[in-house]
This record gives structure tokens, sequence and C-alpha cells, in this order.
């Protein structure tokens, strides 16, 4: 059995976090440039809220490639100490060492009777089936 069945999830958050924030990145991008070009009527809290997703957007993508680099700097802290996989080793040698020991079958038959005889041929009837013939009717 290894040691180490589940390895870190550095890089499934640091693709979830690029992606997230260049997704917010491109779309707070093309809402703004749609915003400079009909600038008539759009109200002060509209550029709050665009520059705050663009910011967000760049958090995010900071946020998971700093994620990425931690993750691949700390691998090595994911792994068991040498010790533990010599041992481990030393164990997976031993048991392969071993042969496979089957236990025999406990029989279906309470124990003082005896079994019981099979015919020699169980797929011949013991005697003859005489079975009526039918005829069909001319017409």
């Amino acid at each position: 059995m290894p040691l180490m069945t589940q390895p870190s999830s550095a890089a499934k958050m640091s693709l979830a976090y690029i992606t997230l924030g260049a997704l917010l990145i491109v779309w707070t991008t093309i809402w703004y440039f749609y915003l400079r070009a009909n600038p008539e009527g759009v109200p002060d809290r509209t550029w709050y809220i665009n520059y705050g997703l663009l910011a967000s957007g760049a958090v995010f993508l900071i946020i998971g490639l700093a994620v990425g680099q931690i993750g691949r700097s700390a691998r090595h802290a994911d792994l068991p100490p040498p010790e533990a996989l010599r041992q481990e080793a030393k164990i997976e040698q031993t048991a392969a060492a071993r042969p496979v020991v089957v236990p025999p079958v406990a029989s279906a038959q309470p124990p003082g009777t005896q079994p019981v005889a099979t015919p020699a041929n169980p797929a011949q009837p013991a005697a003859p089936v005489n079975q009526p013939v039918v005829q069909t009717p001319r017409v």
C-alpha cells in the first residue's frame, strides 16, 4: 500500500484561480471599452464596479500564479520521510517473499455422515420416457 495516496491540491487550486482571474480581466476589459464608447448616462458607480472587477481579476491571477509556485516548491513536504519509505519498501519485499496460504475449504456435510453417491452418467435418464405421437389431420 503506498504511503502517499493523494497528492497536494495546489495545482488544481492554482488552475482555478488563474482561470477565474483571466476571465474576470477579459470581460471587465470588454465592459470598460463598451463604457468608454458609450459614456452618456453612465453613473460613477458603474465605473467603480468595473474597476473593482478588473482589480479582482488581477488579484485572482496573481494568487493563482503564487499558489502554483508555492505548490511546486513545497512538493517535497508532501512526501513521507525517507525512513518511512525504506520501511515501507522492506514491508512490501517481505510480503512478496511469503507464499500465499490458502486454507482448506470446509465441507458442506455435517460431520459423521457419508457422502451421497452420484450416478455414473447423470446425463442419461434412468428409464426411457414414452411420449405420445400426435398426428395432424390432413385436409
